[in-house]
C-alpha cells in the first residue's frame, strides 16, 4: 500500500524533472514530440477521477522540453520539413493499450464502458527491419487516419487497431499476464523475417514480447486480465512498442477498472508497479536511442536492460539521462553486447543502491574511474571485452562488504594490481586475464577470505607464486598461466585445500620440480603445468587427485617413467598430455585402466619396450598419440580395433615393426591415420577403405610391399595421401580417380609399374602429385589438363613416354613441373607459353626435339632445364642454327 509519504516523494521527483524542462515523450534521433501528442497526454491526464473507493493518482502533465543540450531536439517547423520532404505526416507517437472489454459485457452487469489508462512514452530511433513494402503500406494517410483516431478516443487501442491497415506497421508487445492465469503464448517464427513472434524477455520474468501486427492483439487477453486483477486485488498492464517508419515507440500503460469495484483494492500507480524494463535483442541497432529522464518517474523501476542490440557510435553520457543516476531504487542496469563507445561516465559514482552494472563486450575506452569505488552496494561489475586503458583505480577496494564479482579481463590496462584489491572481503571472482598489467602478484589478495576464482592468465607480471596464496582456502581456481613468472611453485599450494584448477603453463622461468603436496589436493581437477622449466620425476602424489580430469605436463623437461599410479587411481581422467619431455622406461600398462580418458597425447619423449596392449581397453579414446619415440619397438596392438570411437591415431616415428593390422578397419570413426616412419611391413590392408571419415592417411617411409589397395578409392573424404618411400608395387588403381577430395597425392620412390590412370584428371581438389621415382610407363593422360588447382607437377624417373600433351598448358596454377628422366619425344607445346605461373620446368633426359617456346625461356636457364644440343635448342644460352 502506497502511503502519503511515498506519495509525496514520487510528487517531489516529478516536480524536479518538470523543472528541468523534461518533454511528456521522448523522441530521440532530433525529433520533436508532436503538439498534438503533448495536447493528447495533458487531456488524458486531465480526466475525471475514477469512479472508485480508491481512485489512481495520474501524474501531471509534463511540460515539453526546450532543451538543446544534447542535439537532440530540433523545432517543428524543421520536423514539418523532413516529414514533407519523404512524403509523410508527423508520426503519431504513441499507443496506449485499452481494457477492451466489449460493451455489450459491460452493459451486461450494469457497468460503463469508460475505462482509465495511464502511460508513460519513451520514444526510440531504431531501423528494426522496417521494410520500404511495410513503409508504402503505412501510407500517409494511414497515419493521418491513425492520428485523428488516436486523438478522439484517447487511449484506445482498437481505434487504432480498427483504421490499421494490413502491413501498416510491424509491433512488439510486451505483455504481463497476471500470476497463474492461463493466457498460452505459442512461440513461432516470422516466414519473411525469421523474427520470434513471442517469447520471454528474461529468463526469470514473466513479461512476454509478441511480434505482430497491431491488429494481432486479442482484447480477451486484456479482459481475461482485469477479471484476474479483480479477483487477486492486483494491478496488470500491457506495454506496445510499435515501429512505424523510423520511430519505435514504447507505451507502458495500466489495464484498471475502478467501475468493477474492487473491494478496497489500492490505487494501481503505473510508475509505482513498473519494476523492469527490459529492451534486449530487439535490433535497436540506430546510433540515436536514447534513456530519457521520465525513467526517473517510474519510482520502482530495478532493472534496466538494454543488452543485445549492437547500437553503435553512442557514448554511454550520450545514451543515459543524468536523472537517472539519481535512482535510488535502481538496481541493475545491464548494456553488454552493444557497441558504446567513449569513456565510463564518471556519475556512476553517485549511484550508490546499484547493484549490479554490466556493461561488458562493448567499445568503451579511456580508464576506469575512481569514482566506481563510491558505489557501495555493488555487488557485480563487468566491464570485459572493451578497450579500457589505465590502472585498475585501487578505490575498488573500498567496496569491501559488497563487491563479489569484478571482470575486467580482455582490455589493455596496465601497472601493477592494486594491493588495495586485498580488502575486498566478499569478493568470489577476481578476473583480470588479458590485460598488460606488470610487477608481481600482490600477496595481500591471500586476504581475500571469500575469493573463488582468480584469473590473472595472459598478463606480465613478474616475480614469484607468493607462497601466501598457501592460506586462500576458499579459492577454487588459480590461473596465472602465459606471464613471466618465475621462481619455483611453493610447497604451500598444499594449503588450498578447495583447489579445482591450477593452471600454471606458458611460464617459462618456472623451474623446479613439482612439488609433491600437489598431491593433498583431494578436490582438484585441472592440473595444467605445461611449457615451463619443471625438471625431475612426475610425483607419484599425484596419483591421490581421485577427482583429476585434466592432467597437462607436457612441454617441460620433467624425466623417468610415468608413475604406474596415474593410471590405477586416476579413474576420472578424460584428458592425459605428457608430450615434450624426456620421460623415459616403458609405458605402464595400468595406462588400460582410465576408461574415462579421451585424449592421451606422449609423443616426443624416449620410452622403451612396447605399446601395451591394455591401451585396447580404452574405450572412449578419441584421440591416441604415441610418436616420436624411436626406442619404441614391437608391433601396433590389434586391441586397438576395439576403440571405435577412435578418430586420431598417431604412431609415427617409432620403431613399430609387423604388419598394418587389418582390425584398425573397424574404426568407423577414423579421421586422421598417421603410422609413417616406422619399419611396418606387409601389405596395405584392404579393410581401411572402410573408414569412411577418413581425412589424411600417412603410411610413408615404411618397408610395406604389395599393391596399393583398390579399397582406397572408397575414402571420399581423404584429402592426403601419403605413401612414399615404400616399397609397393603393381598398378595404380583406377579407383584412386574417385577421391574428389584429394588435395596431396604422393606416391614416390616405390615400385609401381603400369600408366597414370586417365581417372586422375577427375581428381578436381588435387593441388601436389608426387609420382616420381618409380616405374610407370606409357603416356601422360591428356585429362590431366583439367586439374586447374595442381601447382606442383613431379613425375620425373620414370619410364614414360610419347609427347607431352598440350593440354598440360590448362593446368593455371601450374608452378612447377618436372618430366625429366623419362622417355618423352617430340616438340614442346607451344601452348605452354601460356602457363603464367610456371617457376619452373625440369625437361631434360628426354628425346625432345624442336625449338623450345620463347615464352618458356624467360624462366631463365636455372629455372628452364634441358639438354641442349640434344635435338632441342632454342634461347639465347642455346641458339638454334639457322
Amino acid at each position: 500500500m502506497t502511503t502519503k509519504a511515498e506519495r509525496r516523494q514520487d510528487d517531489d521527483k516529478r516536480a524536479k524533472i518538470q523543472a528541468r524542462g523534461s518533454s511528456s515523450a521522448v523522441v530521440v534521433g532530433a525529433t520533436p514530440v508532436p503538439p498534438h501528442l503533448a495536447a493528447l497526454r495533458k487531456q488524458r491526464y486531465s480526466q475525471q477521477k475514477m469512479k472508485s473507493v480508491s481512485t489512481v493518482e495520474a501524474p501531471p502533465a509534463v511540460r515539453q522540453s526546450t532543451s538543446t543540450s544534447r542535439g537532440l531536439r530540433r523545432s517543428q517547423e524543421e520536423l514539418d520539413a523532413k516529414q514533407s520532404k519523404r512524403g509523410g505526416s508527423t508520426l503519431v507517437g504513441a499507443l496506449q493499450a485499452s481494457n477492451a472489454v466489449s460493451n455489450k459485457k459491460l452493459r451486461a452487469k450494469g457497468l460503463s464502458s469508460r475505462s482509465s489508462v495511464e502511460g508513460s512514452h519513451v520514444v526510440l530511433t531504431s531501423s528494426l527491419n522496417t521494410t520500404p513494402a511495410k513503409v508504402a503500406a503505412g501510407s500517409s494517410n494511414v497515419l493521418e487516419e491513425k492520428s485523428a483516431a488516436l486523438s478522439s478516443k484517447p487511449g484506445s487501442m482498437q481505434s487504432m487497431v480498427s483504421s490499421s491497415k494490413p502491413g501498416s506497421s510491424s509491433a512488439l508487445f510486451v505483455v504481463r499476464p497476471p500470476p497463474e492465469l492461463d493466457i498460452s503464448i505459442t512461440e513461432a517464427t516470422d516466414p519473411e523475417e525469421g523474427l520470434v513472434h513471442a517469447r520471454p524477455v528474461h529468463e526469470d520474468s514473466q513479461d512476454f514480447i509478441v511480434r505482430g501486427e497491431a491488429q494481432e492483439v486479442d482484447p480477451e487477453i486484456l479482459e481475461k486480465q482485469d477479471v484476474k486483477a479483480q479477483k487477486e486485488r492486483q494491478c496488470v498492464w500491457i506495454g506496445c512498442l510499435i515501429i512505424t517508419l523510423s520511430l519505435i515507440v514504447l507505451t507502458i500503460a495500466l489495464s484498471y477498472r475502478p467501475e468493477l469495484q474492487y473491494d478496497a483494492l489500492e490505487p494501481c500507480n503505473e510508475q509505482q508497479e513498473f519494476q523492469a524494463l527490459l529492451l534486449g535483442q530487439l535490433n535497436l541497432s540506430s546510433s540515436s536511442v536514447y534513456l530519457p529522464p521520465e525513467l526517473a518517474l517510474l519510482t520502482r523501476l530495478s532493472m534496466l536492460e538494454l543488452p543485445l542490440n549492437d547500437i553503435r557510435n553512442m557514448s554511454l553520457t550520450d545514451l543515459i539521462a543524468p536523472e537517472i543516476y539519481e535512482m535510488e531504487q535502481l538496481t541493475r542496469i545491464n548494456l553488454h553486447s552493444n557497441s558504446f563507445t567513449g569513456a565510463l561516465p564518471t556519475e556512476l559514482g553517485l549511484m550508490t543502491n546499484l547493484e549490479s552494472l554490466s556493461l561488458q563486450l562493448n567499445q568503451l575506452t579511456n580508464t576506469i574511474p575512481s569514482e566506481l569505488g563510491g558505489m557501495t552496494s555493488l555487488t557485480l561489475l563487468r566491464l570485459f571485452f572493451n578497450k579500457l586503458t589505465g590502472k585498475v583505480p585501487s578505490s575498488l577496494g573500498r567496496l569491501t562488504d559488497s563487491l563479489q564479482e569484478l571482470s575486467v579481463q580482455f582490455n589493455s590496462l596496465t601497472g601493477a594490481i592494486p594491493s588495495e584489491l586485498g580488502m575486498l572481503g566478499a569478493l568470489e571472482k577476481l578476473w583480470l586475464e588479458g590485460n598488460e598489467l606488470t610487477n608481481s602478484i600482490p600477496t595481500e589478495l591471500a586476504m581475500m577470505g571469500a575469493l573463488e576464482q582468480l584469473w590473472i592468465q595472459r598478463n606480465e607480471l613478474t616475480g614469484a607464486i607468493p607462497s601466501e596464496l598457501g592460506v586462500a582456502t576458499t579459492l577454487h581456481e588459480l590461473s596465472l598461466h602465459a606471464n613471466d613468472l618465475s621462481s619455483t611453485v611453493p610447497t604451500e599450494v598444499g594449503g588450498m585445500s578447495n583447489l579445482r584448477s591450477l593452471q600454471l603453463t606458458l611460464n617459462s622461468k618456472i623451474s623446479g620440480i613439482i612439488p609433491s603436496e600437489v598431491g593433498v589436493l583431494t578436490a582438484l581437477e585441472q592440473l595444467y603445468l605445461s611449457d615451463s622449466s619443471f625438471t625431475g620425476r612426475i610425483p607419484s602424489e599425484i596419483g591421490q587427485l581421485s577427482s583429476l580430469t585434466g592432467l597437462v605436463l607436457a612441454g617441460n623437461d620433467l624425466q623417468g617413467p610415468i608413475p604406474s599410479e596415474i593410471g590405477a587411481s586416476l579413474s576420472n581422467l578424460t584428458t592425459l598430455f605428457l608430450f615434450a619431455n624426456s620421460l623415459t622406461g616403458a609405458l605402464p600398462s595400468s595406462l588400460g585402466q582410465l576408461t574415462a580418458l579421451t585424449t592421451m597425447s606422449l609423443n616426443s619423449n624416449s620410452f622403451s619396450n612396447t605399446i601395451p596392449t591394455e591401451v585396447g581397453m580404452l574405450s572412449n579414446l578419441e584421440d591416441l598419440s604415441i610418436a616420436n619415440s624411436e626406442a619404441l619397438v614391437g608391433g601396433i596392438p590389434s586391441e586397438l580395433g576395439r576403440l571405435t570411437k577412435l578418430s586420431v591415431l598417431h604412431f609415427h616415428k617409432n620403431g613399430l615393426v609387423g604388419s598394418v593390422p587389418s582390425e584398425l578397419g573397424r574404426l568407423s570413426l577414423m579421421e586422421d591415420l598417421q603410422l609413417n616412419s616406422n619399419s611396418l611391413q606387409g601389405q596395405m590392408p584392404s579393410e581401411l577403405g572402410r573408414m569412411s571419415l577418413l581425412r589424411q592417411l600417412y603410411l610413408h617411409q615404411n618397408a610395406l610391399n604389395g599393391p596399393v589397395a583398390s579399397e582406397i578409392g572408397q575414402l571420399s573424404s581423404l584429402t592426403v595421401l601419403h605413401l612414399f618411400e615404400n616399397s609397393i608395387s603393381g598398378n595404380l588403381p583406377s579407383e584412386l580417380g574417385l577421391l574428389g577430395n584429394l588435395t596431396e597425392i604422393t606416391l614416390y620412390a616405390n615400385s609401381l609399374t603400369s600408366s597414370i590412370p586417365s581417372t586422375f584428371g577427375s581428381l578436381s581438389s588435387l593441388e601436389s602429385i608426387r609420382l616420381f621415382a618409380n616405374s610407370l610407363n606409357g603416356t601422360l593422360p591428356t585429362s590431366l589438363g583439367k586439374l586447374q588447382n595442381v601447382t606442383h607437377f613431379y613425375a620425373y624417373s620414370n619410364n614414360l613416354s610419347g609427347s607431352i600433351p598440350s593440354e598440360i598448358a590448362m593446368m593455371t596454377q601450374l608452378k612447377e613441373l618436372a618430366l625429366d628422366d623419362n622417355s618423352f619425344s617430340g616438340s614442346i607445346a607451344t601452348e605452354l607459353e601460356l602457363l603464367t605461373t610456371l617457376e619452373n620446368v625440369w625437361l631434360n633426359s628426354n628425346e625432345l626435339s624442336g625449338a623450345v617456346p620463347d615464352g618458356l625461356c624467360s624462366l631463365g636457364r636455372q629455372s628452364l632445364v634441358f639438354d641442349c644440343g640434344g635435338g632441342l635448342c632454342g634461347c639465347r644460352w642455346c641458339g638454334c642454327q639457322p
